[in-house]
């Protein structure tokens, strides 16, 4: 079966003249790269049906057995003299990854990921709670499943409306034409949920006329001014994956999505932006991250950040960091701060923690350092974008609990199992 593009109406770009869909030329039913093309071989995955949550319950009862028991190396993982460690748990033990965390107006943590394959993502996207600050979590339910026919797997975002509605968002796949990362087809949609249900709305796609598969890291950004923003990367093709980063804009609540805009693109056409990341800091201002690569070699090269200051209709830039990372979240401390978290992939590898001032086009470090280690060191010498081949944690995102006190997740191998941790810890230096 060939799988076709949908072909909706083609969308404008914000400040164009022209209505002709960008990417018109790439169109490609199948979607076939050449020999070594992509990210890395079909994954033989087994995934792990999904078991009754008391089931969850016992093993992750285990888990944070297990760690409390082996305190030493436990503590060893935690890197950095800024942080003071509080506690630790396992949000899913359900070959789980990709999480994103949302705070509730009650303090209540809902965290959402993708459930079988672990990073190979093979299911539906699910759901756990904490009212504790993320000391326990609770299964909630499931978001979206899979579907069977077509097979498809879903990975979505969360992120909460001033109504206090829920938004997931992120890609379907259609797995029957393989897994390989900008060879799969896919879909952008969004499900919603209100916070007292959460009662979960069928898949909403959102249509557009590029011919590519599309990258989506980043949940739904609510603006000031009531708009939607939905991001993705575009993988255009094997060789210029990642080379535009486009949102999506909706002026009637996901209703309709009649533009886009540019967010992030290398003007001399070298450079790729991977695992977008798109906050609003104060009414009108908007800030993009995404880990940079170099076209073609999929080389990595220093982050990139960009801004808007008229609520994401223009965007300046992409500029430069003095960061080599991959997959930045940021966590806005208000005036010209930020936390980024960020995958480190050189040795020692791990996840970091930067402290940034933002003035204008440049990016200023204060200080840059790790917050965990995993157990083991990666066996590969790889470099780029075929380290996801070889990937045993990753997509760490941070949310503010208090002044000081703030919790991360992410996904990490344990013993074979992929699962999502949560962190919390204080900084002391805020």
């Amino acid at each position: 079966m060939l799988f076709v593009f949908p072909q909706f109406p083609p969308q404008r770009e914000r400040g164009s003249n022209s209505s002709e869909p960008w990417g018109k030329k790439l169109r490609n039913a199948n979607w076939k790269g050449g020999p070594g093309a992509g990210f890395g071989s079909d994954p033989a995955s087994d995934p792990l049906a999904l078991r009754a949550s008391v089931t969850c319950a016992v093993m992750h009862k285990f888990d944070i057995f297990r760690f409390k028991t082996r305190l030493a190396d436990y503590n060893y993982t935690l890197g950095g003299r800024m942080f003071h460690h509080l506690q630790q748990a396992v949000v899913s033990c359900q070959e789980a990854a990709y999480p994103t965390v949302v705070k509730l107006p009650n303090n209540h943590l809902i965290c959402g990921y993708s459930s079988g394959g672990g990073a190979n993502i093979s299911g539906g996207t699910h759901w756990s709670s904490s009212t504790d600050d993320g000391a326990s979590w609770n299964y909630g339910g499931m978001i979206l499943p899979p579907q069977q026919d077509p097979k498809t797997a879903n990975s979505l975002r969360l992120s909460l409306t001033r109504e206090g509605n829920i938004l997931a968002y992120g890609q379907r796949k259609y797995l029957e034409h393989g897994t390989q990362f900008g060879r799969c087809p896919n879909e952008a949609v969004f499900c919603t949920a209100g916070v007292s249900s959460m009662d979960w709305s069928t898949a909403c796609i959102i249509p557009h006329s590029f011919a590519c598969p599309v990258e989506v890291s980043n949940p739904i950004v609510e603006l000031s001014d009531g708009r939607w923003l939905a991001p993705a990367a575009l993988l255009s093709s094997p060789e210029r994956l990642g080379e535009k980063v486009i949102a999506w804009e909706s002026a009637d609540k996901g209703a309709s999505w009649e533009n886009y805009v540019t967010v992030m693109a290398d003007p001399l056409g070298k450079k790729g932006f991977f695992e977008q990341k798109v906050i609003e800091t104060e009414p009108g201002i908007v800030y993009a991250f995404a880990w940079t690569v170099q076209l073609g070699s999929y080389r990595n090269l220093p982050n990139s950040f960009s801004f808007s200051e008229d609520s994401g209709r223009t965007w300046q830039g992409p500029f430069e960091m003095e960061l080599n990372g991959q997959t930045m979240t940021p966590c806005w401390l208000g005036g010209n701060n930020f936390l980024l978290i960020y995958n480190y992939r050189n040795q020692p590898h791990g996840i970091k923690i930067a402290y940034v001032e933002i003035t204008g086009s440049h990016a200023k470090i204060i200080w840059d350092e790790f917050l965990w280690h995993p157990q083991s060191a990666r066996q590969s010498d790889k470099e780029g974008i075929r380290t996801l081949e070889d990937l045993a944690f990753g997509l760490p995102s941070l949310i503010r609990l208090g002044q000081q006190k703030f919790m991360a997740v992410f996904w990490a191998m344990d013993q074979g199992h992929c699962l999502i941790r949560s962190m919390t810890f204080v900084i002391n230096s805020l």
